[in-house]
Formats: structure tokens, sequence, C-alpha cells
């Protein structure tokens, strides 16, 4: 079980570190590269959350194994575990998105900086561009995520202690 508790500290570690880099840093130093900064930690915060979510369902044994392949441990969070705690659809939409931006930012060919935006290219031609507001967006929807795993999952819970 302090594998759990574990797991919810660490999302509410990287999900503060996203949130001081969005709010604090990224209007002091103003580098759209810091962006990608905050989608690494997003990302950790809400594979952290959803990892405790699964975790905790198999501990009470609500589901079987969890999944080694994202994609795979996605489809159980999705199918089996959201429902259970009243995760949003947006939310399991935003784990599949924050996941697809930092893949195609490790195979992308080409990156640059144009206007307050980064875009990724990959090598068949995709796309994606980051701006302040879409992760300001992520934000939003990444809070409200980070707190139903922190009410049905408190860091400190004394359930958690040995």
């Amino acid at each position: 079980m302090e594998d759990v508790q574990v797991l919810v500290k660490e999302a509410n570690k990287a999900f503060n570190t996203a949130d001081h880099l969005t709010y604090v840093t990224y209007p002091l130093v103003n580098d759209v590269k810091l962006l990608l900064t905050v989608i690494d930690n997003l990302y950790l915060a809400l594979n952290y959350g959803m990892e405790a979510l699964l975790q905790y369902d198999k501990e009470y044994k609500r589901i079987g194994n969890i999944p080694v392949k994202y994609d795979d441990r996605l489809v159980v969070f999705k199918t089996k575990v959201a429902h259970r705690y009243n995760i949003e659809r947006e939310h399991v939409i935003l784990l599949m998105e924050i996941n697809e931006l930092r893949f195609m930012h490790e195979k992308s060919t080409v990156e640059f900086e144009r206007k307050n935006k980064y875009i990724i290219c990959t090598s068949d031609y995709k796309t994606k561009m980051i701006n302040i507001e879409k992760v300001k967006e992520y934000m939003e929807k990444a809070k409200s995520f980070i707190d139903k795993v922190n009410k049905v999952l408190p860091a400190n819970d004394r359930r958690f202690s040995g």
C-alpha cells in the first residue's frame, strides 16, 4: 500500500513543478522551450496518478495484472478504473494527448520556435504546436485529474501507513 502513497506523492510533486514552471518561471524567462519541460512534468503527474489508481484497484483485486505497455495500461484504466472514480473522458483524452505529444517530441526530425509557439514536426510531416495558452489548458485539466486522485487516495492517508 505504500507504493500507492508514493505514487500519489510523486504525482503531486510533478504537478507542482509543472504548475510553478507554467505560472512563475515561464513569465520570467519567456522561453517556449520551457514548455516541453512543463509537458514532461505533466506527463509524469498524470502517469503517476493513473498508476496510483491502477495499483490501488489491483491491491483490492478489482483488476488483474497491470499491463506493461503504456497503451494497454491506458485501455485498462479507461475501461475498468476511470468510471469507478468518476474520472471524466476529458482526463483520459488528456493522458493520450500528453503521451502523444511526448512521443512526437522524442521522434521528431525538426523542432523550431515561431512567434511564441514551439512547433514539432515528424518525418511523415505531422506537426504539433505548443504555446502557453495550450499548456495552461492542459494544466487546468490535469489539476482536476490530480484533485480527483487526491480525493480517492490522499497522499498522507492513514490507510497507507504500516
